[in-house]
């Protein structure tokens, strides 16, 4: 615990990695030190995922596909990462900034299913 609470210090600079360092070494915790920077680098990977737009589709996209999903996902900036899935059918699924998309073939069967109880 006192590792992902450093860690939090660091990335929002509240504290700084030689004086965290100093304090480590003062107080003799130098062995969490590794567990820090897992921490930090959980994080980081956490952050650009959440920062990425991902696309899902069955086939890989057009570039005038690509500028249309970015513009309904309101991608501003970030990677893109475009995964190939095909079974989805047809259509896409987005994730980006926390907010998922689901404009695919399967959803529009099972949407269609479960409101006429087929």
């Amino acid at each position: 615990m006192l590792s992902r609470k450093i860690a939090k210090l660091l990335i929002n600079e509240k504290i700084n990695v030689d004086d965290t360092v100093s304090f480590l070494q003062k107080h003799n915790l130098l062995s969490i030190y590794p567990n820090i920077l897992t921490h930090l680098e959980f994080k980081k990977r956490k952050h650009i995922s959440f920062n990425s737009l991902i696309i899902e589709s069955p086939f890989k996209l057009d570039e005038s596909s690509l500028e249309k999903i970015k513009k309904i996902a309101d991608y501003k900036q970030g990677g893109i990462k475009e995964m190939l899935n095909e079974d989805l059918l047809a259509g896409f699924v987005t994730r980006y900034k926390g907010k998922e998309l689901d404009a695919s073939a399967i959803r529009v069967i099972e949407d269609f299913t479960n409101t006429h109880h087929i």
